[in-house]
């Protein structure tokens, strides 16, 4: 989990997606996006963009767009 401004971003385990979750009301926070991949551990948030692993192993870098996060590198 990592969060950034009113964003949460969380790697779900079980089903290995990222959802990107709006907490600016913590009564009622929202899910903003979900990334579908396979992800399966986040690493470390940078600003403006999320490290994770996915099943495969490999490292990816996303642009942390709260609405529409996008994959901008895919490391081997």
């Amino acid at each position: 989990m990592a969060a950034g401004g009113n964003y949460v971003y969380v790697v779900h385990f079980n089903s290995t997606n990222m959802m990107v979750f709006n907490v600016s009301n913590p009564a009622a926070p929202s899910l903003s996006a979900t990334y579908l991949n396979g992800l399966q551990r986040l690493y470390r948030r940078r600003i403006g963009h999320l490290c994770l692993a996915n099943t495969a192993g490999n490292m990816l870098v996303f642009n942390v767009n709260p609405a529409a996060p996008s994959l901008i590198a895919n490391i081997a």
